[in-house]
């Protein structure tokens, strides 16, 4: 596209110009569906990264209750 847009700079051939126009738009509309992809995906990571550290934390509490638990069980025999 910025060759297209560079041509007809340096050629002059403004009649042209018109015909250009639906296809930059398309060019931003594809630009945007990419950008907004890219953040979905940025999203969705930070979202699985959190989740991981949910559930390593949620792991930890777990065994520190089974070893705490097993500790007062040996302590009652």
């Amino acid at each position: 596209m910025t060759s297209a847009f560079s041509s007809i700079e340096k050629n002059q051939a403004w009649d042209l110009m018109p015909s250009l126009v639906p296809e930059l738009a398309l060019c931003f509309h594809m630009l945007q569906r990419e950008l907004n992809l890219d953040c979905i995906e940025l999203e969705f990571e930070k979202a699985n990264k959190q989740e991981m550290k949910l559930r390593a934390g949620f792991a930890a509490d777990l065994l520190a209750q089974g070893h705490s638990s097993n500790a007062s069980s040996d302590l009652r025999v």
